[in-house]
């Protein structure tokens, strides 16, 4: 009988957590499928696919679509929006200083132009078979006269009702989804006035205080569109008519949103020079927040968690999370970035105590040390 270990064949290995399932794809696999030394195993590549979360979910299923391109964005602040509308429109070629430059060309702040855009401009930058999606999009280019926003940030019950219907139509609306620890964490790192607002603090790091004291700030006002509306709950873009159907793990960006593109028929895959991120304050994380700056997380953002809850099976509110599939957005003292699989992975020995850590860099690790 022939051995099938000695046969060259794909393997799968399927890895079960406290968030899912995952299904890892090795490729390249040497000395294993095809070789007769399987002491020496080596993982040249490794891409991970979402199988199943307790919500019964499937992150590869979506409604089935395949190459039905029937998608339309909601951009949700500090949530990466701006970096899937410029693979959306923009060709493969164009880096993020040409977007920062074509928004720059609408004048006032990154996030708050002062004129729309015109379709013959946008045309002549739209790539064959391109989206213009939120920002990009003449339509959204204004301020909402419900929470003096811009509207493309605004939540889609607040838009006039023929500018929502001209731009969803009946596609499928997706939006991506992150966990309100983080996406402070990363409002913080941004440190723009006009959007999230900034904080003296910036200067020495001062996580903890500068969002206590922005927390405490929105609940004394009320006001919780100040900031361009990157302080709303994430739940406010899942309600009414036009709410986000899909939504997409922003932990497990740009893979979650590259699986979502490929399902959906869309050609574009977000590469890591694609993403658009903060810079500042590289070694702060969630894990810096005390119980009275975590309670009032969970005070404002707990629709939030009922949606990580439901829609990802994240259902622990005190989890630390940061994003290991882009750089720098985990803290260098405890990751350090994998080229081979795009990914930071843990420091060995490092306390990392209620964090979540991707499947992935437990296989390389696991892998490697055979």
């Amino acid at each position: 009988m022939r051995d099938p270990w000695n046969a060259c064949c794909t393997v799968i290995i399927l890895i079960i957590g406290s968030t899912g399932a995952y299904k890892v794809h090795a490729a390249d696999v040497s000395n294993v499928c095809c070789g007769e030394d399987t002491s020496s195993l080596m993982l040249l590549q490794v891409k991970s696919e979402l199988v199943t979360t307790r919500s019964g979910e499937r992150s590869g299923d979506h409604g089935s679509k395949q190459n039905s391109r029937d998608l339309v964005f909601v951009h949700v602040p500090y949530n990466f929006g701006n970096t899937v509308e410029k693979v959306a429109m923009f060709p493969a070629d164009a880096d993020v200083n040409d977007y920062n430059s074509y928004i720059g060309e609408l004048g006032g702040t990154f996030d708050t132009p002062v004129r729309q855009d015109t379709w013959e401009h946008i045309n002549s930058v739209l790539k064959p078979g391109g989206e213009v999606w939120t920002h990009l999009h003449p339509d959204l280019q204004v301020t909402s006269e419900h929470t003096q926003c811009p509207l493309y940030m605004t939540p889609q019950k607040y838009w006039p009702k023929d500018v929502a219907e001209r731009y969803f139509g009946n596609k499928t609306i997706f939006g991506i989804l992150r966990d309100p620890y983080e996406r402070l964490v990363a409002e913080f790192r941004g440190n723009m006035s006009s959007y999230g607002g900034s904080s003296e603090l910036i200067d020495t790091c001062g996580l903890n205080a500068a969002v206590k004291k922005q927390l405490k700030d929105i609940v004394a006002s009320g006001n919780i569109f100040e900031g361009a509306c990157a302080h709303l709950p994430q739940a406010e873009y899942f309600e009414g008519p036009h709410g986000i159907d899909i939504a997409v793990d922003n932990w497990r960006f740009p893979d979650s949103v590259n699986e979502v593109f490929e399902e959906h028929g869309y050609d574009w895959r977000i590469r890591t020079d694609d993403i658009m991120h903060v810079e500042l304050c590289q070694d702060v994380w969630s894990q810096g927040f005390d119980e009275e700056t975590r309670s009032l997380v969970r005070q404002i953002y707990a629709k939030d968690f009922d949606l990580l809850c439901e829609k990802f099976g994240y259902c622990d509110t005190d989890q630390n999370t940061c994003l290991q599939g882009v750089p720098t957005m985990c803290p260098g003292q405890l990751f350090t970035w994998n080229s081979s699989i795009g990914m930071a992975c843990p420091n060995a020995g490092v306390n990392l105590t209620n964090a979540r850590i991707r499947p992935e860099c437990a296989l390389v690790d696991s892998t490697l040390a055979r």
